[in-house]
């Protein structure tokens, strides 16, 4: 081999040192003189009213779709698609030219008829014609009269109004189109004022507020917010529940009462729903970054003295304060636990705990590393996470 081809050999060789080294330092391993710092928090308590917090649909309270009882020729649309319509106003118009004929027709029967009962009467009391023929010319004229109403109704048919106040929605019609009586769409209207939010409660949630509202939920206070939104600036009322459990889901299906006084809101909007739990709770808070994920388990590495760092398993909760609730029988207020470098910790390794701010994540100023809270058991020093998401 010749000399370059050692001296290649040289440089490979120091780089990959250089790189273990380098690894080494950055995951954790850190220089062999001393354990390494990490910031360490105090873990915070704090008693709070919980809250119910799930996504649902703004649906209408009304919704239909408007057709027509008649057949005919549509002659004129009368709305805006996406107006505001009140009850009984005009959207639609049909041709009533054949209508107006049928209308006169049946009118003129009914003078007929009732000219020929009215002369019958005279030739009754004249004994001129039986009972029975004075019996028969009444009938033809009630016949007339009834008919004629008929033909009036189906002539108002021909103007097609709002069966409730809402908004419409697009024409699925145009002028000159011939509609089918019962089976042609003209319009859909929903009611907007005011909206419901459907969105499903889960069974323990259910129990705390029935017990707590005397076995009724309706009326519970609801918060809801909007995609937009940072908090909930909406308020609702609970004003409909379903009669059972799904039985697949475990859930149950609640509605809600927004009031939309403008109309600025409308049907299929999502929605994000807030309801306070009546009892209150007392958890830990701890910064999102102290919380690591192990295979869908929830941990955070608590500082005990003379030991390595101690791996606690946390139920997660909401925001209080702006830090994260949890429960976990391994920890308890003042103990503390990683908020920063939980990448850099390994099974076995040694820490130096910084005192750190729970909130800023930033090393208090005019402080020294110090160990915190009491020993922790032999075997719960030994767990470690598979993998771990800073």
């Amino acid at each position: 081999m010749r000399w370059y081809s050692w001296l290649a050999l040289g440089v490979l060789l120091a780089a990959l040192g250089g790189l273990w080294y380098f690894n080494r330092i950055q995951w954790g391993g850190g220089p062999p003189e001393g354990p390494m710092p990490v910031l360490a928090a105090p873990l915070e308590s704090a008693t709070f009213q919980p809250t119910f917090q799930q996504t649902g649909r703004l649906t209408a309270a009304a919704a239909a779709q408007v057709r027509t009882a008649v057949a005919g020729t549509v002659e004129k649309i009368h709305f805006t698609e996406g107006q505001l319509v009140a009850k009984g106003d005009l959207l639609v118009t049909l041709d009533i030219r054949a209508f107006g004929a049928q209308n006169r027709q049946a009118a003129a029967q009914v003078v007929q008829a009732k000219a020929a009962y009215e002369r019958g009467k005279v030739l009754r009391a004249q004994d001129a014609i039986s009972q029975a023929d004075l019996e028969a010319r009444r009938a033809d004229y009630l016949a007339a009269a009834a008919n004629s109403t008929e033909v009036g109704i189906v002539g108002n048919q021909a103007r097609i109004t709002a069966p409730f106040a809402g908004r419409v929605g697009r024409a699925e019609v145009t002028v000159g189109d011939v509609v089918q009586a019962g089976t042609t769409l003209l319009v859909t209207v929903q009611q907007v004022t005011p909206l419901f939010v459907d969105f499903e409660m889960d069974e323990q949630t259910y129990l705390q507020l029935a017990q707590a509202g005397e076995g009724s939920l309706r009326g519970t206070p609801v918060k809801v917010g909007l995609a937009t939104d940072a908090d909930y600036p909406l308020a609702a009322t609970v004003t409909g529940i379903d009669n059972s459990l799904g039985t697949q889901s475990g859930s149950l299906r609640v509605r809600a009462t927004v009031a939309n006084p403008e109309g600025t809101l409308i049907p299929g909007l999502f929605a994000r729903v807030q309801v306070q739990l009546p009892k209150q709770q007392t958890a830990l808070l701890v910064n999102d970054a102290a919380i690591g994920t192990d295979q869908g388990t929830r941990f955070v590495y608590k500082v005990v003295e003379g030991a390595q760092p101690v791996r606690a398993t946390v139920q997660v909760g909401e925001l209080v304060q702006g830090l994260r609730a949890i429960t976990s029988p391994d920890l308890q207020a003042g103990d503390r636990v990683v908020v920063n470098g939980l990448m850099r910790i390994r099974p076995g390794s040694d820490v130096t705990p910084v005192p750190a701010d729970m909130r800023t994540l930033l090393p208090i100023s005019g402080t020294a590393p110090v160990a915190a809270s009491t020993a922790a058991p032999a075997a719960d020093a030994a767990a470690s996470p598979t993998t771990v998401a800073e």
